[in-house]
């Protein structure tokens, strides 16, 4: 198969490994990332209980990690047709991550802020920061 270039081709053989490999490097971080959180709420040790909109966040980026697995794995059968038909089950399912993520967030925010103010620092930008790119732009223009 040839691509839009001469000398570039739209298809090489390393592709099928990239794409496996990208996606189980993926759900390892999941799981390192995620290995100790989800060990306590199921030992009954967490340290909040789960919100419902934790618990469609948890489920909603599960379903995204499954689709996507799913779906290479449909490329390497050639079954573009179904590769499709799954992958328009995520324009549905991208809103419901991107509103359920800032909602566990905020969720577990209020929790953990009172007890270690300097893990606010990741979820929000100070509101001066707006404020000050500008004048440092400003600044730099002259």
């Amino acid at each position: 198969m040839t691509g839009t270039r001469p000398g570039f081709a739209a298809w090489h053989r390393g592709d099928r490994l990239f794409f496996l490999s990208f996606i189980a490097m993926s759900w390892l971080g999941v799981a390192m990332g995620f290995a100790p959180q989800i060990a306590k709420r199921f030992g009954g040790t967490a340290d909040y209980p789960a919100t419902a909109m934790l618990e469609i966040h948890v489920w909603a980026f599960f379903a995204w990690m499954t689709i996507l697995t799913v779906q290479a794995l449909l490329i390497g059968a050639r079954r573009h047709d179904l590769h499709r038909l799954l992958g328009l089950s995520l324009v549905i399912l991208v809103p419901v991550m991107t509103v359920s993520a800032i909602a566990a967030e905020i969720h577990s925010q209020r929790f953990y802020a009172p007890r270690d103010p300097e893990n606010a620092r990741f979820f929000a930008l100070p509101r001066r920061w707006p404020l000050q790119s500008a004048a440092t732009r400003r600044r730099i223009r002259g």
